[in-house]
């Protein structure tokens, strides 16, 4: 019972003081607890980029860097084309310059620009790899004397690096075996009996 002012100031001192430690228990319990859930978010970001980035390979590319361009190519019924046998990768084109950590923009050999790539869909090509010997419009016309005349040129113009070795054979081979070869994997198509 409050029989003046005085008293009634010193009840709500008293009261303050013991409310004062159950909310700092609270309070102090809940600081508590989000330190833990920070700690453990912190451990599950963790391991999860950990196991994301297991496989994930780390690669940076130059200007005029020739590299292969992954093939997005779709199936197609009605021309007998099925994406499962296209090549993975195309190319080899060259970068051209780098736009930001992960997209590089590629040109071709003539200069021309053919978009912007992520990284992910690139992959650099071996001196190796990018050797194209000449383009071959019929099997008659390419000649082991018409290979050793193209080749010297054609390995001058490879940008191969200190100790890089190209490797390449000349295989001769006649007509009638290419077109009897060509008829026998040949086979018609259709529902048979």
């Amino acid at each position: 019972m409050v029989l003046n002012g005085e008293d009634l100031e010193k009840k709500r001192e008293l009261e303050s003081i013991v409310e004062e430690p159950e909310q700092n228990i609270r309070q102090e319990g809940f600081k508590k607890l989000f330190k833990e859930v920070r700690k453990r978010l912190d451990e599950a970001t963790k391991k999860n980029e950990r196991t994301y980035n297991l496989r994930r390979r780390h690669e940076e590319f130059l200007p005029n860097q020739m590299v292969w361009k992954r093939n997005f190519v779709l199936s197609d019924a009605a021309k007998y084309y099925t994406s499962k046998l296209a090549p993975k990768y195309i190319g080899p084109f060259y970068i051209k310059k780098r736009i930001s950590t992960w997209t590089y923009e590629l040109r071709d050999s003539a200069g021309t620009s053919k978009g912007i790539w992520n990284i992910k869909d690139l992959k650099s090509a071996s001196a190796v790899e990018t050797v194209t010997l000449c383009r071959v419009s019929s099997p008659l016309d390419l000649t082991s004397s018409d290979m050793s005349a193209t080749l010297p040129s054609l390995l001058s113009a490879l940008p191969l690096t200190k100790g890089a070795s190209v490797e390449f054979s000349c295989t001769s081979f006649s007509l009638s075996d290419a077109v009897s070869d060509t008829a026998s994997s040949l086979a018609p198509v259709g529902k048979g009996k």
